[in-house]
């Protein structure tokens, strides 16, 4: 029998690896559908939250384009908003 406290570790555990399961699997479906990400974007992705992973990943739909899913990820990360204005 695991304490209290193993319990809520083996939780967590299992939340990341989830949520580090969806990450992974929404670059794949956006590298198939876009080719080439780059590795600015990829980064972008695999740090989004996990509601914003469940987000894209309904989103990326609709998208057409790589500036589609540039703008998704402004509108939905102000640290990425920061970093694309930095390219500009």
């Amino acid at each position: 029998m695991l304490r209290p406290d193993q319990e809520i570790w083996l939780l967590a555990h299992d939340y990341i690896i989830s949520l580090k399961a969806q990450r992974i699997l929404l670059l794949s479906q956006l590298t198939k559908k876009f080719d080439d990400l780059g590795p600015e974007l990829e980064d972008e992705i695999l740090g989004l939250s996990g509601q914003n992973i469940d987000r894209l990943a309904l989103a990326l739909l609709d998208m057409n384009t790589l500036d589609t899913l540039t703008s998704w990820l402004v509108k939905a990360d102000p640290y990425f908003r920061r970093q694309a204005a930095d390219h500009l």
